[in-house]
């Protein structure tokens, strides 16, 4: 590891040397959790918004935190008789302050969230959102509101090959059983070298879900800055790339990350094929779980789909809020409303939705 000095430091993804300190840095943990690599955050830059990381390095343990530092005087709930705002959130995927080497972890979340607290109150930060990581034996406690959003499902890949196969659903053995007849299989890619024909599959995925959509131009960064940590996995039918799925990596986990299947192919069964194939390469290189994500809730049918895999391995997973400037942040929500009003909109925020005057 760069050395590093002690104590408590911010570092930011855009400049040289601070990436190369947060590189060196994630690597000393044995976790390594994809979506605290330095690269990863940078996914998320703009003019705007600045890839930090927050992290503490002392005799009580280590600990790392990376989040995005949103500007917000370009937004239409601030005016000019505010002063320079700020707010947080962690980047796309999990996060939190997460910790290693520590046999005080209490000790070592005091020091750091104090510690945290002082130069977010310097950077006039208002609200700070948190996703947190799917595994919560590595987090420090969070000084804010926490709270269970969704579910999601994650694959035991201890088992083995007989005991996961046996644990699908019927549904699904039968669904890949049916696909293998159908001549369809899996070619692994590990640089996105065919970027063109995952895209096309994802874009339209998305579009038919009415999601949001990432430009091609985030995944041939991704390919730059995550370079050794992702793989794509695709579903090839007829010389045709028919589902695929874009998976990261860190040292124990496998997260499905982005992906989709073209609906007109739905009849030969893709993608369970897909998933049953990725579980077989991350337990054939010795990966602990097999991450794939939720749903909008216990009851659509994307959650349902991906418990179908792993029946037993139903997963809580929590956010986290906490508002910095109470003042500030219900003028920034009057604000926004009075926005909505000069343009004849009424406003009725999501009650979920935090920080609320970005609802």
């Amino acid at each position: 590891m760069t050395k590093i000095k002690k104590g408590f430091q911010i570092w930011n993804a855009n400049i040289k040397c601070d990436y190369k300190n947060w590189l060196s840095f994630w690597e000393s943990w044995p976790k390594r959790e994809i979506f605290y690599h330095p690269g990863y955050a940078n996914l998320y830059s703009n003019i705007k918004s600045q890839p930090l990381c927050a992290v503490y390095f002392s005799e009580y343990g280590n600990v790392i935190y990376p989040f995005i530092l949103r500007e917000l005087s370009n937004e239409n709930f601030w005016n000019q008789q505010l002063p320079f705002l700020t707010d947080i959130i962690t980047p796309y995927g999990s996060g939190g302050a997460s910790f290693w080497n520590s046999d005080a972890p209490q000790i070592l979340a005091n020091n750091f969230w104090k510690q945290f607290d002082l130069w977010a109150v310097s950077k006039n930060v208002v609200s700070e959102y948190v996703r947190f990581a799917a595994f919560q034996n590595n987090l420090l406690d969070y000084p804010g509101q926490k709270d269970e959003r969704v579910k999601h499902v994650a694959v035991d890949l201890t088992q083995t090959k007989d005991d996961l196969w046996k644990n699908f659903k019927r549904k699904v053995r039968k669904n890949i059983n049916n696909a293998k007849r159908n001549n369809l299989y899996v070619e692994i890619d590990s640089t996105g070298e065919i970027l063109n024909d995952f895209f096309k599959v994802y874009k339209n995925t998305m579009e038919r879900r009415e999601g949001n959509c990432f430009q091609k131009s985030y995944f041939k960064n991704l390919h730059i800055d995550l370079q050794g940590y992702f793989k794509y996995f695709h579903v090839i039918y007829k010389n045709k790339v028919i589902s695929t799925e874009l998976v990261l990596l860190s040292t124990e986990n496998v997260y499905s990350f982005l992906g989709g299947t073209d609906a007109d192919f739905f009849n030969v069964r893709p993608n369970d094929l897909l998933k049953y194939e990725i579980i077989l390469w991350a337990k054939k290189n010795r990966f602990k779980k097999f991450v794939l994500g939720g749903g909008n809730n216990p009851e659509d049918g994307i959650f349902k789909y991906k418990l179908s895999f792993a029946p037993n391995g139903q997963k809580s997973r929590y956010v986290g809020s906490r508002i910095f400037k109470e003042d500030i942040y219900e003028k920034l929500i009057n604000n926004r409303k009075l926005w909505y009003e000069t343009q004849n909109i009424r406003w009725l925020p999501d009650s979920n939705y935090f920080p609320k005057y970005r609802a």
